[in-house]
């Protein structure tokens, strides 16, 4: 609920909260709003305004959106299965669709993965070309739950669908990387040495952050305010991650001198190239049609001065 200053206390974001809730308290600071709950809750009582009191589902809304923010979980799940047990009352695929969202995400942040991925399941459902948010969240449920192959197929559809996303890709290399199991303390030599599956995926999760660092670089050149100084940030830790994978995977001329542009993701293609050449075939080496189209060809990487602004895709949380 936005209200003015003086009316409400300040909220306060849970410190689980996903990148776009921050940006979007933060973009309504700069339109002199306070990002904000009601402090009477008056939907958990029975004298709220009669209007609202007379639509028993958008009374749980408030009470699911409550519960989320306050960090009360199983209760937003519980508000949530409580009304997609009255399918009658729900009105549209709108509505539908919000219920699913409220109940696949507070799910995740609960731990019940049957919950999370089914409910993720339903409200992917919903998705399409321009809105691939369904999908991307369930994709981080899949990982939160140890299970980064199963989210990097619902990456490949959103990136499919939206690839000019730097997040996207960003969150697809760390799936690769939870599939390689990057080693601590040792080194994958990419470079050398016997071709393994593990090199593979390594070399797939690179390929990821060198396109993530690219597009959010363009898009961060073509942004203003807050927006402008958030991809800033966001390319401050991709940088930073690729200079930590370094540490666990040895990309030889790939890595050197920092450098995240075309050259770079040429390198890395024409190592992919010559593993899957050398040993065609194979569990190890059985690419998803994505990977083929996106791992054996190296596109051209964006150039910051022609960058068009990309509003990433959401995942929308109970609000």
């Amino acid at each position: 609920v936005m209200m003015a200053d003086e009316e409400v206390a300040l909220w306060d974001l849970p410190s689980d909260s996903d990148d776009d809730d921050h940006v979007h308290a933060e973009s309504m600071k700069e339109q002199h709003f306070t990002p904000c709950i009601r402090t009477d809750k008056w939907f958990f009582d029975d004298d709220g305004p009669r209007t609202e009191l007379d639509e028993p589902l958008l009374v749980l809304k408030r009470q699911a959106d409550w519960l989320f923010w306050q960090g009360d979980h199983q209760g937003c799940l519980d508000t949530a299965k409580q009304a997609l047990a009255q399918p009658d009352a729900i009105r549209g695929r709108q509505e539908q669709r919000e219920w699913y969202d409220h109940a696949a995400r507070a799910a995740r942040h609960v731990g019940h993965e049957a919950d999370a991925i089914y409910f993720g399941l339903k409200r992917a459902e919903f998705d399409n070309a321009h809105d691939i948010s369904g999908r991307r969240a369930l994709a981080r449920s899949y990982m939160a739950f140890g299970k980064p192959v199963e989210a990097s197929r619902c990456l490949h559809v959103c990136l499919t669908a939206q690839s000019s996303v730097g997040s996207l890709w960003a969150e697809l290399a760390e799936c690769y990387f939870a599939q390689a199991e990057l080693p601590a303390g040792a080194q994958i030599d990419c470079v050398g040495g016997a071709r393994t599956g593990q090199q593979l995926l390594c070399l797939f999760g690179v390929g990821c952050l060198i396109r993530a660092i690219a597009w959010t670089r363009a898009s961060e050149k073509a942004a203003r305010g807050f927006a402008k100084e958030a991809l800033s940030h966001q390319c401050t830790s991709l940088e930073q991650r690729f200079s930590e994978v370094g540490k666990s995977v040895a990309l030889g001329s790939a890595c050197e001198g920092n450098s995240f542009g075309d050259q770079a993701l040429q390198h890395v293609i024409q190592d992919i190239q010559t593993m899957v050449e050398e040993k065609p075939g194979g569990p190890a080496f059985d690419m998803q049609p994505f990977e083929q189209q996106w791992f054996l060809t190296a596109e051209r990487l964006p150039e910051n001065e022609d960058a068009v602004p990309d509003i990433e895709p959401s995942e929308k949380g109970a609000r």
